[in-house]
């Protein structure tokens, strides 16, 4: 399919993502995160000339849509091409020459797929944090209905789509998506990650998972992991001084809910923190009873929703001498409901702020 400056989803809201007005993009990012959607919306934006292709038909297409290219009339304005999760490597050098020869103001490639090419500018795409989220829904003024949309954030998540279904279809739609777009494999490794999220592992401890349920070998445990890596669906985080142990955790919410065996929502709130760090590229490591810290800010985070007086003093006097060897400076006690502050100050650290906030206040301070 193609078409040519159609105004395209006309109820979108703008993400917290940098748009480069004059380079050539790879745009990539999981299934649903909102890709072609944010390309949309920037060229109009800037009210840039564009042709766009749909390139769901397959790799049997290759050559109609090079002949497309060839056939129409490129001068001035951009070129987009939706490739989905096709692998179009082989091609691409040859369509990079027939647009520099059709004298296209410049490619957009939009991908499931991370690719690397020489002068291309890459943009990832995450599903919505929680404050876009609240954009998405007209709702980042709405202070008074904040808990209530942290519950619904909590069961859709972000990806925008799903704003439109219901919660009993939500799992349904999300799992087709799913097998379109990725292996029966990988959602048995994204099934493990969503078991044991805020679990300390190694990677063979991954594999002696899996392979009580499948028979596998390490080398292709080894590449599934990371290729669900690179595409962004699984993140880890390493352990302070020990390079080979991690905590794994999937990129949004919903895919936790549809994949996680047992339901746990302490569990499930855990990987929101984390995941919503993630997804404005906050990283860090983790340390003993801290579940994160980042060096940058020297602020150690610790997801805990049903916090309350007598924990947060517990917290206290558990994290302070690992505080200490990390020579931070905060610790964030995220919770559901529960704020207190605290400061401590000995002779020979720095002052320590403990802070117990609610997400829904923390998440919008990012």
């Amino acid at each position: 399919m193609q078409s040519e400056n159609q105004s395209h989803h006309n109820l979108y809201q703008p993400r917290e993502i940098k748009f480069f007005n004059d380079s050539n993009l790879i745009v990539s990012g999981i299934t649903q995160s909102g890709k072609t959607s944010f390309v949309f919306h920037s060229l109009q934006f800037i009210d840039e000339n564009y042709l766009y292709i749909d390139f769901d038909d397959g790799i049997f297409y290759i050559n109609k849509l090079i002949e497309i290219i060839q056939n129409s009339s490129l001068t001035n304005k951009t070129l987009v091409i939706d490739i989905y999760n096709l692998n179009i490597n082989d091609y691409m050098y040859k369509i990079l020459e027939i647009i520099k020869n059709a004298n296209a103001k410049r490619l957009i490639i939009i991908s499931w797929l991370p690719i690397k090419l020489e002068n291309f500018q890459n943009i990832y795409i995450y599903p919505l944090n929680f404050e876009e989220f609240l954009s998405f829904h007209n709702s980042i003024d709405n202070i008074d209905n904040l808990d209530g949309l942290f519950v619904k954030y909590s069961q859709i998540g972000g990806f925008p789509i799903f704003a439109k279904y219901s919660d009993q279809n939500l799992t349904k739609h999300l799992k087709r998506l799913l097998k379109c777009s990725i292996t029966d494999f990988d959602i048995d490794l994204l099934r493990d990650i969503a078991d044991n999220v805020g679990v300390p592992r190694s990677i063979f401890n991954i594999y002696e998972s899996i392979k009580k349920r499948r028979a596998v070998s390490k080398d292709k445990l080894y590449k599934k992991l990371s290729e669900l890596i690179e595409q962004g669906y699984i993140f880890s985080i390493v352990e302070y001084q020990k390079s080979s142990i991690f905590k794994y955790f999937l990129i949004d919410q919903t895919l936790q809910s549809i994949f996680e065996s047992k339901k746990d929502f302490s569990r499930l709130f855990e990987l929101m923190v984390v995941s919503e760090l993630r997804k404005r590229d906050l990283s860090g490591f983790f340390y003993r009873n801290i579940e994160i810290y980042i060096s940058e800010t020297k602020t150690a985070i610790l997801p805990f929703p049903f916090a309350e007086s007598s924990i947060f003093e517990k917290i206290i006097k558990r994290t302070l001498r690992n505080l200490k060897t990390l020579g931070a400076e905060k610790l964030q006690i995220i919770t559901m409901n529960f704020e207190e502050t605290y400061s401590y100050k000995s002779k020979n650290s720095p002052e320590i702020l403990f802070e117990a906030i609610k997400f829904t206040r923390w998440a919008l301070t990012l």
